[in-house]
């Protein structure tokens, strides 16, 4: 999937003071430093930074939790870490941080990663707010963001079963 822009090229442009004297030789520099320098940053934050066109799609959890807890991000002001999460949990770890919105989520005791056409069908849908809910940790231009990536069940546990809940959603720090 190809990346959007984590800034423009104009953007650079301008903050070096170049555009008058840019010529096309420097302008083919820049391009391809900003390609590498917004490509290192991504790697570093072990997350995509900016928002693609198309949403995320994710099938949980990816092993059975009836053995050992999966990993969660925790975030405590500007420290983040890895925990264990708790075995049949709560708290779905998204692979993506700075979830934007969920598209849908789905939950099917049988619809293992969607194997077969009649997994996941219409009746799996859940509901936000009464099945679960997105924390949400910052506001950014009348946008709720979860930095974390953490989907909550509302009451109980998500299955423990590897595979049944399918998560579709939105992330990113930037828009696209």
């Amino acid at each position: 999937m190809a990346q959007p822009e984590i800034v423009d090229l104009s953007e650079i442009i301008l903050l070096l003071g170049l555009q008058a004297t840019l010529t096309d030789a420097d302008a083919g520099l820049l391009t391809m430093l900003k390609t590498h320098v917004e490509n290192d940053a991504r790697r570093y934050v072990r997350h995509n930074i900016t928002q693609p066109a198309t949403d995320y799609i994710e099938f949980h959890p990816r092993t059975d939790r009836t053995r050992h807890g999966a990993e969660i991000v925790e975030l405590s002001g500007n420290m983040v870490s890895l925990q264990q999460a708790s075995i049949g949990g709560n708290i779905i770890q998204l692979d993506q941080i700075f979830v934007r919105s969920i598209t849908q989520i789905r939950e099917d005791f049988d619809g293992y990663f969607g194997a077969e056409s009649s997994d996941f069908p219409a009746g799996s849908v859940l509901t936000e707010g009464t099945h679960y809910y997105m924390r949400v940790e910052e506001r950014i231009n009348s946008t709720d963001l979860n930095k974390t990536g953490h989907l909550i069940r509302r009451s109980g546990n998500w299955p423990p079963r590897a595979g049944t809940v399918k998560v579709t959603y939105n992330a990113g720090f930037t828009v696209a």
